[in-house]
């Protein structure tokens, strides 16, 4: 009788990790199909929405503009340059751009969360056709997100996270294109807000397909930069399904989606 080489038996096949990884990527490709197709579709819905009577000409007429204004107030100041020249002579700018600026603005944010979402809560209830999506666990910006875009531009202005515009968001789900523009033109006219920013993609056909606008909000301890997306209600109710596809396709692998899902 033969004895079996054990030794062979257990040794782990070369290609394992290679087909591990074309396996992945397999459904990357797919996920890309799947969401370029899904998107095509929408813009026939969007195309829709801008047809509609009345609401569909002002939205489409509805103009982008940027008021080169969109830096956050608390770290827009000559005392943090001071600050960091006092604690490392400029050694330390990276560290405290990406450290101590994202914790801060972080802090901001948090402790502007309430006011700003009731602020929001008062333009829904008193206008019909919209409803609000603002809860502390998605529109607080987290710090390791804040970080990832810090240190992706190091080197550029200084400090980079001033220039994180949606650190604190929420999204004006809007049920027809009339309610867009005035939902927009109201938060807009509302004080406490002064808009900054209007990037019109609605209009323009482009993802993801929403009234994209930064105010700045005087509302809580200090002026902070915001985010608010009023977003057709048709787009709205695919974005989670879209979004999750966009994750899949762009991740380089298994391990690098649930890290970036983890970071938020």
């Amino acid at each position: 009788m033969f004895r079996r080489n054990d030794s062979a038996r257990r040794a782990p096949r070369k290609s394992q990790s290679r087909t591990t990884v074309q396996r992945f990527l397999d459904v990357a490709l797919v996920a890309h199909d799947l969401n370029i197709r899904a998107q095509e579709k929408l813009k026939e819905g969007v195309r829709g929405v801008l047809a509609e009577v009345p609401g569909g000409a002002e939205l489409r007429k509805l103009e982008s503009f940027d008021s080169g204004e969109c830096l956050q107030p608390a770290l827009a100041t000559p005392h943090l340059r001071a600050f960091a020249d006092h604690l490392g002579k400029g050694v330390l700018d990276g560290a405290v751009d990406a450290r101590i600026c994202t914790e801060a603005l972080h802090a901001l944010a948090a402790e502007t969360f309430e006011p700003f979402r009731a602020a929001l809560r008062a333009l829904v209830a008193d206008r019909a056709g919209l409803r609000l999506r603002c809860e502390d666990a998605t529109s607080i910006k987290r710090t390791a997100r804040m970080r990832v875009k810090v240190e992706e531009n190091a080197g550029q202005s200084w400090p980079r996270a001033r220039e994180i515009s949606d650190c604190l968001r929420a999204t004006v789900v809007c049920d027809s294109a009339a309610s867009l523009v005035g939902a927009y033109e109201a938060l807009a006219a509302t004080a406490g807000f002064r808009a900054l920013r209007l990037k019109n993609k609605v209009a323009l056909l482009q993802k993801p397909f929403c009234l994209h606008a930064n105010f700045v909000f005087d509302g809580g301890l200090a002026p902070v930069v915001v985010e608010v997306q009023f977003t057709p209600a048709l787009v709205d109710a695919t974005v989670w399904a879209s979004h999750r596809l966009y994750e899949i396709s762009r991740a380089p692998t298994w391990q690098g989606l649930r890290e970036a899902q983890t970071a938020g």
